[in-house]
């Protein structure tokens, strides 16, 4: 009993092609932002509970940091205190628990076992400790409330730790005790770096850049940039560094930081790190601003020591850089993204996988076949569980918001603009139905293959007893935005919406009566187990329950003013709610006590969805989707198709030409095709052809079959080979 949605991202999306949207929905964008810049550390959390990362994988949370110890072993970390271990250069991931769900910066390695990782909050911070590789990490106490940013072990007992105005820290016991050391700045510092036991450089706010002869015991002051916020150094030697930051700066020096030149100065981009091989090679990573469509993934390149610098292909925004040989280096960044590259940052290969667009709706058959829905019009469906996530073409370029998988063969999303799209074989193919109405739809529930809802913005509910051939605008008596729908039979049903809107009726809609639900507050989604017994959820964590088919509507204890986007019952007893920044509710007794789990990730979750009463999966930010009840392996491997990868198109948007990239495991017969939003085939790269195991690569001009130039606009680009089908989108812009 799937159904949701209004999540930030969208709203803002939308709000910017659409100047009719509605004030309601512009205020629900600040209620949902002020909760996600909230910590987490103040939401009260059971222990962790058995959910797994589906996609992306190995887990989907941003990883800000990274470093390794030799060309295999390396660590990386990043938000709700994730914390990933390699021991084959990136080519594979394991998960370790930490401890913490704050946000970790970075990490460092003495040795392959003696590590440290450094991270925290607005009020709190962390350091982790690690003498086996990571299998196991401590918590020691740093001694400040201040957030710390980034960590270098000189040695297995000596390190060094900076941080939240001007905070340097320094250990030589492995950190059994920590000195606060006068750095001489009261400037945040981003970050820090050491060639040998006694060199080193950290930088941060207003051009700050700090330098150390004596292993961090002292500080001398180079401040160059004045204004500057500088995230990213790296020191070849002694003598040697380039330091990187905002306003697209890129600073380096030849003479131990007596003197630094300007290489690069953009006010259009900001770097977040930057890693050189030797004194000539080395690459940077952040985000260039682009009027049309924003902050973009950049990555720059030089071999001429910071002369010049090339634009690379990049894919997701990173934070993070380090090379373990001259060869081999390794980036991570949002949504979990691992790069490597093997030829020192010439080229780089995904090492995470999945897509990333934002998931709204979810809906599940039994155990094995799912369907989730979201940004961009994704469609992702699943025969096995959700050890695998197929992408699927729709019939439109739209934002879906809702899902209902009624059979194997049949189902049906909802989103913008009124859209309604139906699968009849399993999603090979969608076609488009006439839903009367342009309103965005949020929610859709079939209680047969012919007889279902759906619901939206304005009051709009639209009914079919025809599998969609035919949908009617039924009189809802209310102006209110409606963002969940439940049916128990084909005429007894149940909406909630914006101030606390619930509807009901008993004649398939016919007629609709308001119920009193008490609460003002917006109620984003309904689960019934029966036609009494229910529960509503919605903003500022309130939970409402009825056990009379809603003539009484009780509100229950959540422990948390997070807004709750979905709910769910596996049976009449077992529940599951989920919401902003990872918030997730269990109930075992029908949902009048409510307990939080943690289940490892900071995401917001938009939707969640059970039907075989013991596994539960929830979608959300960043292509996030999380399963309990079942066992998923960890590995990024384990979710890269066993034909073929389809990596990248570059340059994404485009004019005239774009390369798209592909590496096949093993030969395969190969179809690429271009679709434009309609799902129409605009043209054929690749027609059947036998090709062999390794990478690959075609140009697209632009231009359709008959080699005319297509109009401005997004399209798809989907590989078939091996049996396994995978797509992506680009956008031409002229």
């Amino acid at each position: 009993m799937e159904k949701i949605d209004s999540n930030q991202a969208f709203v803002v999306l939308e709000s910017t092609v659409n100047q009719n949207i509605s004030f309601r929905l512009i205020a629900l964008v600040a209620i949902i932002l002020s909760g996600v810049v909230g910590s987490t550390a103040g939401v009260a959390r059971s222990a962790m509970s058995s959910w797994s990362w589906q996609n992306p994988l190995p887990q989907g949370e941003h990883l800000r940091g990274i470093d390794f110890i030799d060309a295999n072993v390396g660590t990386a970390v990043g938000d709700a205190g994730v914390i990933l271990r390699t021991t084959d250069g990136g080519a594979s991931w394991v998960v370790q628990p930490s401890g913490t769900s704050l946000t970790l910066y970075a990490v460092s390695f003495a040795d392959a076992n003696t590590g440290m990782a450094v991270g925290g909050s607005h009020t709190e911070s962390v350091i982790l400790y690690t003498i086996d590789g990571g299998a196991t990490w401590s918590a020691q106490s740093s001694g400040t409330a201040f957030r710390l940013y980034d960590v270098h072990m000189i040695s297995v007992t000596t390190a060094v730790v900076v941080g939240w105005q001007g905070t340097v820290l320094r250990t030589t016991n492995g950190g059994g005790t920590w000195t606060v050391v006068a750095s001489g700045t009261s400037q945040n510092l981003w970050a820090l770096d050491f060639v040998d036991g006694s060199t080193g450089a950290a930088v941060g706010d207003d051009g700050t850049i700090l330098r150390t002869l004596d292993g961090g015991m002292t500080w001398a002051t180079q401040t160059f940039g004045t204004g500057v916020i500088y995230k990213g150094v790296s020191l070849v030697d002694a003598t040697v560094g380039t330091v990187v930051g905002d306003n697209g700066m890129i600073v380096r020096t030849t003479d131990g930081g007596v003197t630094w030149g300007v290489q690069s100065n953009s006010s259009a981009e900001q770097f977040e790190d930057v890693a050189f091989v030797d004194t000539n090679v080395g690459v940077v990573v952040g985000q260039t601003f682009n009027w049309i469509f924003g902050w973009m993934p950049l990555m720059k390149r030089t071999t001429d020591g910071g002369g010049t610098w090339v634009v690379q292909s990049a894919e997701v925004a990173l934070h993070g850089i380090r090379f373990s040989s001259p060869t081999d280096g390794v980036a991570v960044g949002d949504n979990g993204a691992i790069q490597r590259s093997s030829d020192a940052g010439a080229s780089w290969v995904a090492r995470s996988s999945g897509p990333v667009e934002i998931l709204s709706g979810v809906s599940f058959l039994d155990s094995s076949r799912g369907m989730a829905v979201g940004n961009a019009g994704s469609i992702l469906s699943t025969t096995d569980g959700g050890n695998t996530w197929v992408p699927q073409v729709g019939a439109a370029y739209a934002q879906l918001y809702g899902v209902d998988l009624i059979t194997a063969s049949v189902a049906t999303a909802v989103g913008s603009n009124g859209t309604i799209q139906r699968t009849l074989d399993g999603g090979v193919s969608w076609n488009l139905q006439v839903s009367g109405t342009t309103e965005r739809l949020h929610a859709v529930h079939f209680v047969d293959p012919n007889t279902g809802t759906a619901v939206g913005l304005n009051g709009t509910i639209v009914h079919t007893n025809d599998g969609g051939t035919t949908w009617t605008i039924q009189n809802s008596g209310t102006p209110e935005d409606l963002t969940g729908v439940c049916f128990v039979d084909s005429s007894t049903g149940t909406v909630v919406g914006w101030n606390g809107t619930i509807l009901r009726t008993t004649d398939g809609g016919a007629t609709w009566t308001p119920q009193i639900s008490g609460t003002t507050w917006w109620l984003s989604d309904l689960a019934f187990t029966d036609a009494d017994h229910g529960v509503a959820v919605g903003q500022g964590g309130i939970i409402l329950q009825t056990t009379n088919a809603g003539a009484t509507w009780t509100l229950r204890s959540s422990g948390t003013l997070q807004t709750l986007f979905g709910v769910s019952f596996a049976d009449a007893s077992s529940g599951t709610i989920v919401g902003q920044i990872g918030t997730v509710l269990r109930t075992t007794d029908g949902g009048t006590n409510w307990v939080p789990q943690s289940i490892g990730t900071t995401r917001s979750l938009y939707a969640v969805d059970s039907a075989d009463g013991v596994s539960q999966t929830a979608v959300g930010e960043g292509g996030a989707i999380l399963r309990t009840g079942a066992v998923i392996s960890t590995s990024a491997g384990a979710h890269i198709p066993l034909a073929s990868i389809l990596q990248y198109a570059y340059p994404n948007p485009f004019n005239p030409t774009t390369t798209i990239t592909y590496r096949l495991v093993r030969p395969s017969r190969v179809d690429l095709r271009i679709y434009d939003v309609a799902g129409r085939v605009i043209r054929t790269l690749i027609d059947g052809q036998e090709l062999p195991a390794g990478p690959g690569q075609v140009i697209w001009n632009g231009r359709d079959g008959a080699g005319r130039l297509v109009a401005s606009g997004v399209y798809f680009y989907r590989m078939n080979a091996g049996g396994v089908s995978e797509a992506k989108r680009f956008t031409l812009a002229k």
